[in-house]
């Protein structure tokens, strides 16, 4: 499970607000798996339908998106989620006739702090000292999702090593628990080096991206990505560069590797079609080296063919 490339979304605010689509569409080409917590009052096509803004999809796509977005329950036994289900904070404190008022309880934890914080930055978006009434439900329920959804993934990370999708509200609330003393996930960041790498992919179609994700060699993408992410000091303007010197190299490769080499080349002919043999060894061997050249570069250059259908993705 740890060798998987893995991110978490939160399937409710999926559905609800939506998240920056070309990040989910890079998020889906780049991990195994995008693995969402339990949907609840949604069904799972409904969820789907909310990633992909209710783009008709034929059966194959549809497969193969559902595929890479798994239940979480898939990844992590029910028993482990129970216990943050037991675990989830019961609110602030109200006082008042009609518990019109609340308090911010003195932080114990990350989690109580990163709610504390993210209640104050809502406040400050709305331009208001308190909220009264009716917006205090919303705005602590606000609080509480993304709360809920950073304990989830401090969670499941402790078992399967991935990455957070998260909205506005969840960044927030991580980099307030973080700044508490939750540590983030070591996790190679190296998906925001393939991302400054490729156009955006908003105006893409899902259905184009899952089509080029099931022909395309993205393990090696991403190995080879990583590597260079590496070798660039984990600095995204270096490794943007490295990447850039990469690909040049490949090209010189195929470049030199199709200059016509005229006399291997006729001496190869002349050779492969000697006459009067039932089978020409010459020419079965000619094949077989052909047939082995020709695997040898799907090995080896699979990444870089990967990548420029990934950008030649807007153009088409």
């Amino acid at each position: 499970m740890a060798s998987t490339e893995a991110a978490l979304l939160s399937s409710l605010h999926s559905v609800e607000e939506g998240f920056r689509q070309d990040y989910l569409k890079i998020a889906f080409l780049w991990h195994d798996a995008i693995l969402f917590e339990e949907v609840g009052r949604y069904t799972v096509s409904q969820l789907l339908e909310g990633i992909t803004e209710g783009e008709a999809l034929n059966t194959s796509q549809r497969a193969s998106l559902s595929d890479v977005v798994v239940p979480l329950s898939t990844f992590v036994e029910k028993d482990v989620l129970d216990v943050l289900v037991k675990s989830k904070a019961v609110g602030y404190p109200r006082w008042g006739k009609d518990l019109e008022h609340y308090d911010y309880p003195e932080p114990e934890d990350a989690y109580q702090f990163a709610h504390n914080e993210l209640l104050r930055s809502i406040e400050r978006e709305f331009g208001v000292d308190r909220f009264e009434g009716y917006d205090i439900e919303q705005t602590e329920g606000r609080s509480r999702i993304a709360v809920d959804i950073i304990q989830l993934w401090n969670l499941v990370n402790s078992i399967c090593p991935c990455l957070l999708l998260a909205n506005s509200d969840e960044e927030k609330a991580m980099n307030a628990a973080m700044s508490f003393g939750i540590k983030a996930a070591d996790v190679p960041a190296s998906i925001e080096l393939f991302e400054a790498s490729i156009p955006s992919m908003t105006s893409v179609p899902w259905s184009k991206i899952i089509d080029v994700k099931s022909k395309g060699a993205f393990d090696e993408l991403r190995k080879k990505i990583q590597v260079v992410f590496e070798k660039g000091g984990q600095n995204i303007a270096a490794g943007t560069l490295l990447l850039q010197d990469t690909e040049q190299q490949v090209i010189d490769e195929i470049v030199e590797a199709h200059r016509p080499k005229l006399i291997s080349t006729s001496i190869k002919n002349i050779a492969a079609n000697i006459p009067g043999l039932l089978i020409n060894p010459v020419g079965a061997y000619v094949g077989a080296k052909e047939i082995f050249d020709e695997a040898r570069k799907a090995r080896n250059l699979g990444w870089f063919y990967a990548l420029r259908d990934i950008r030649d993705l807007p153009k088409k």
